[in-house]
């Protein structure tokens, strides 16, 4: 009759420093672009860190395009943009990278990147404002530490299932827990990247209307990465439940709804 609270007590014993040690390293802050406050693990000078790291391998393994006009051109972009940002306690920098494929993406600590394969189906400055405000959104919001933190805690939440499940109900138990632990880590993070990417569209267009940019060129350049994507694979991207992207139609609908809501100065 007490095999079950020493049990108890043996998973108590066992979790409690392993929770500990997940949440020491996180702080509560509020989020630039929310104000809400929000636990996060990664701090600024982490932030930036990461980012320079990350960028010197961008620059040795991806390759930068050497055409100096162009890379100025993105550059006067995100510069003119850079000013509107939520955040403004970032060195900013926009880059131009070898990639033929229409791509653009950020690291921590405030390193945007545009693919000259975007580059070549953006049909005005406005809709490349759109994509570079975009992206200058998930750096502001801060994604790459919530994804991090959101990371870290689906991590500990199934080690904590799993040791559990060992130590009340056997290694069969274990087993299931884990593997329903990383079915569901991995639902609960690409729930949240589709939400992160509603919100850094919200920021960018924001961010384009008050540098002077039309905020719903970013609706028209999503129509025509769509129309791109179909004809490269032969056929229209279906989202599922694990894609960290809303659909396109989603997307263009939402924006093309805000710009009319915003005013170009």
């Amino acid at each position: 009759m007490n095999r079950l609270p020493r049990r108890l007590k043996l998973v108590s014993a066992l979790l409690v420093p392993l929770l500990t040690a997940t949440l020491s390293g996180c702080a509560t802050t509020t989020n630039p672009v929310t104000g809400e406050r929000e636990l996060v693990g990664m701090s600024t000078e982490q932030e930036i860190a990461i980012g320079e790291k990350a960028a010197a391998q961008v620059a040795r393994d991806m390759g930068l395009v050497e055409n100096a006009a162009l890379q100025s051109y993105v550059r006067a972009i995100g510069d003119k943009l850079a000013p509107y940002s939520p955040r403004q306690d970032l060195p900013f920098s926009f880059d131009v990278v070898s990639m033929p494929e229409p791509n653009a993406f950020a690291l921590p600590g405030g390193h945007i990147y545009v693919s000259r394969g975007l580059i070549a189906i953006a049909n005005s400055e406005a809709e490349l404002a759109g994509v570079v405000g975009h992206e200058i959104g998930h750096v502001a919001a801060r994604h790459h530490a919530q994804r991090q933190t959101r990371s870290q805690a689906v991590g500990a939440a199934t080690v904590l299932g799993t040791l559990a499940a060992a130590v009340l109900g056997g290694g069969q138990a274990a087993q299931a827990v884990n593997e329903f632990g990383q079915l569901a880590g991995g639902g609960l993070i690409a729930s949240y990247g589709r939400d992160q990417e509603r919100q850094s569209d919200d920021v960018g267009q924001r961010m384009a209307a008050q540098a002077g940019y039309d905020p719903g060129a970013i609706s028209s350049f999503l129509e025509t990465l769509g129309r791109a994507t179909t004809l490269e694979t032969g056929q229209e991207r279906r989202p599922s439940f694990f894609d960290s992207h809303p659909s396109t139609p989603e997307r263009v609908q939402a924006t093309r709804q805000r710009a009319a809501s915003l005013t170009r100065a």
